[in-house]
Parts: C-alpha cells; structure tokens; sequence
C-alpha cells in the first residue's frame, strides 16, 4: 500500500484508491463505481495510518465487489445496427447516416439513433450514447408508469408520502428520506412486474420503519407474502447494467 498523491493510495492488485477527507462523517466508508473507481471517505479524526490498516482488512471486499463489475462489464450488451433493443414500451434501432455527429429520436414506440456511417458503431463513443439513448427510453417510461403505480399501492396498503421523483441511480433501486420524498430508479423498469411492486411497497414501508429492522421486515413480509425470497431475486439483477 503505497501513498502516491494527497489524495490516492495505490493498492497492490487493486489499483488506485481516491481518499476523501470530510469533517461530518464519523466512520470509514469505501465506495466502488464503476466509472469513478474506489472511494474511501476518512474522518478528520482518523489518522492515514489507521485508515490504511482497516483498508487492509476490506481488501477481500473489495476484490470481491471489483471483479463483480468487471464481470457485468464484459457481459454489458453491445449495440449493433440490425437489432432491436427493446424496453416494456419501445425499442431501439442503430442507423448509420451521412450526417455529422449522431442523431437520436423516438417516433411512437421506435427510437432511433443515427451515426456516421464511416464511424465503428463498436466504438466507445456509439457504445455510451446508445446506452443514453436507452436511459432516455427508460425515464420517459419510468415517469409515467412508476409515480402513478406508486400511489395506487399507497392506496391500497394505506400508505402515504410527500413526493416521487425518479432519478438514474447506480447503487440503489429506491429510497425514502426522513421528509416522506420516495425517489425511484429509472432501472425499475428493467424489472419484472412483482419486483418493481416489491421496491415500490419496500419505500412505502419505510415511510413507518426507518430502519431495515425486524419491524420493517416483518410488514414488508406481510405485504408481499415473501419480502426475503423476493430481496434475493432481485440482488440478481445489476443496477444499471444492460
């Protein structure tokens, strides 16, 4: 372990790690994504040298959660001009054009997106605005079926919140504020009809239980018929990864 700037630690068979200095959080923390890598958050209060030696004792953790997204990097869809790539509502066509640039839009349920056809449509830069393209499809849908779901379940369970927003999360399908604000993941529409119920009645029974105690669990069980055996199948599915 070998301290290469202020603010990175390179890790042997890990890579660099970013540390973040912050005087409002009192523990450790390590966060892995997989476009902005290792994060460990230090309190002030924490020496390097304290930070450095529970570090230590993630590193299995953390190759462990590392090559989980190398894995579900190198199954990542690739998006190639003859295919559909369907979502619940529409589907996504790649056309090479004579055009600058690339080009994208959605004609009733057909989403196309233009490239240049002297462009590798494999390339990095097709890669990511193709995947965008499909996060576009995904919000439109997510916005007009997951708020109205929503309070149709907080109707019958008899439930209430203050607000819905949906955002494109990374690491969580949901959450629910201390203020009663559900926020939703656009991804939710990846997922089966049960699943997304089951996220959506999760949030709910959070604005009752705060926490993921034995309370929480035991409504949650109870709404769903199921909560533990219906949490495994979704830790199934990767958050943001198609």
């Amino acid at each position: 372990m070998q301290l290469t700037q202020a603010n990175n630690i390179s890790v042997e068979g890990i890579g660099k790690i970013r540390v973040v200095r912050t005087h409002r959080g009192k523990y450790l923390r390590l966060q892995v994504d997989r476009e902005a890598g290792v994060k460990m958050t230090v309190p002030d209060r924490v020496s390097m040298k304290e930070a450095e030696k529970w570090l230590e004792g993630k590193k299995p953790w953390l190759r462990k959660k590392i090559g989980e997204i190398r894995r579900q990097q190198a199954s990542q869809t690739v998006f190639l001009p003859g295919n559909r790539y369907f979502t619940r509502a529409h589907f996504l066509l790649l056309e090479p054009w004579g055009g600058r640039g690339m080009q994208f839009r959605i004609r009733g349920r057909t989403a196309v997106l233009n490239f240049p056809e002297n462009a590798d449509p494999a390339s990095g830069t097709v890669q990511q605005i193709a995947r965008r393209s499909m996060v576009r499809m995904l919000r439109k849908e997510a916005c007009e079926y997951l708020p109205e779901r929503l309070g149709f379940l907080a109707r019958k369970h008899g439930f209430s919140y203050r607000k819905v927003s949906i955002r494109e999360n990374r690491t969580r399908w949901g959450s629910c504020s201390g203020k009663d604000h559900i926020s939703l993941n656009l991804h939710l529409m990846r997922l089966p009809d049960h699943l997304i119920d089951y996220v959506l009645i999760h949030e709910l029974v959070h604005t009752v239980h705060r926490n993921h105690g034995p309370l929480f669990w035991a409504e949650l069980d109870r709404l769903t018929g199921g909560a533990r055996k219906l949490d495994r199948e979704l830790k199934k599915y990767p958050i943001g990864y198609f």
